[in-house]
């Protein structure tokens, strides 16, 4: 085998880091976009890609990204020129909403430059699938804890500060029901009050 050149090697070393940082990011639930400062695709990771692909939230009609829900996609154009005009490469993020009730994507925007002179603005978008996320750390309640499905359901609800009343609202169960999974994430989790159960599946979470 030939040795590489250094522009070769160079080349072949950042492909193997933006595979490494693909694959890491995959497994976040997140994908990049980076967008000219007219709005048109520049880039985008496997993972957007697919997210895109979905029409769930996001779609791209005619390569630009566009919001499925209009007050989304306004959201989006606005906050896009926002971050191509500001001076300085600050983030900003906002919601996108999805059908069948799954949790909302996160993006992050900020401007960025897309040429090497550093003379093209653009923008760099992070989207983050925050049901994904979820998903994965149920999971780890599930193994980690031995709960149920239901109730690290649960116990993800109590982590967003809800109270019984709401939980048995979007569970659609009895509050009494929802009171016997708490006792049973008590007993499970080996804790004894609902903030020491919160805090420790948070802790959970850090360590996914």
């Amino acid at each position: 085998m030939l040795d590489m050149v250094p522009e070769e090697k160079f080349e072949h070393d950042l492909q193997k880091h933006v595979n490494v940082l693909e694959r890491a990011l995959s497994q976040l639930g997140q994908g990049i976009i980076v967008l000219s400062a007219q709005g048109r695709i520049l880039f985008m990771t496997d993972v957007a890609s697919q997210m895109v692909a979905r029409k769930d939230g996001l779609v791209v009609e005619q390569g630009y990204l566009t919001g499925v829900f209009q007050a989304d996609n306004d959201r989006l154009q606005m906050m896009c020129q926002q971050a191509v005009s500001l001076e300085c490469e600050s983030y900003n993020s906002f919601y996108i909403h999805r059908n069948k009730q799954k949790k909302p994507y996160l993006l992050l925007i900020s401007k960025m430059a897309v040429a090497d002179d550093n003379t093209v603005d653009g923008v760099l978008l992070i989207i983050k699938d925050t049901h994904a996320n979820a998903e994965h750390w149920q999971e780890r309640l599930k193994t980690v804890f031995g709960l149920t499905k239901r109730e690290a359901d649960f116990v993800v609800l109590l982590t967003e500060g809800r109270n019984i009343k709401e939980i048995s609202l979007v569970m659609e169960i009895a509050e009494d029901t929802a009171r016997q999974y708490l006792k049973n994430c008590f007993k499970k989790m080996e804790v004894n009050k609902q903030h020491e159960l919160v805090c420790l599946a948070m802790d959970s979470l850090r360590k996914r």
